[in-house]
């Protein structure tokens, strides 16, 4: 049985091949990764956050130069952040001094983006949709 199998046969109270692991490392020492291996592969149930920002779709990558990555995040800011560097520079806000806030139409707080942060690939993606 693979991890969802798992999972599923045992919140559908059927008896699984073992119980479900939960761990939550985000990190632990080299010593523990030779021993124990990735912790993603000590697991079986994930916990998905949903993208709580008030624009996740336009979350964006603009353009890399040669120091430079410039984006635009789910908040609606377009920043430039030097590579390797922890802060990065607001180059523009979602809205302007003067701006209504009531006025703005935020991204719906059922879109499917905001809650598919888990997949690593679009393919996975699709599939937990359907």
């Amino acid at each position: 049985m693979n991890s969802n199998e798992l999972v599923l046969s045992a919140c559908a109270f059927h008896k699984p091949e073992r119980i479900p692991r939960f761990d939550s490392f985000w990190e632990y020492p080299d010593v523990w990764r030779e021993r124990l291996g990735p912790p993603e592969d000590l697991t079986d149930i994930a916990i998905w956050v949903p993208d709580e920002t008030t624009f996740p779709s336009r979350s964006h990558f603009i353009k890399k130069s040669s120091d430079w990555t410039y984006e635009m995040d789910g908040w609606g800011r377009t920043f430039r952040q030097k590579q390797g560097a922890y802060f990065s520079e607001t180059l523009e806000v979602p809205l302007p001094v003067g701006v209504d806030p009531e006025a703005v139409a935020f991204d719906s707080h059922g879109l499917d983006a905001r809650y598919l942060q888990g997949c690593s690939n679009e393919l996975e993606m699709l599939n937990a949709l359907a």
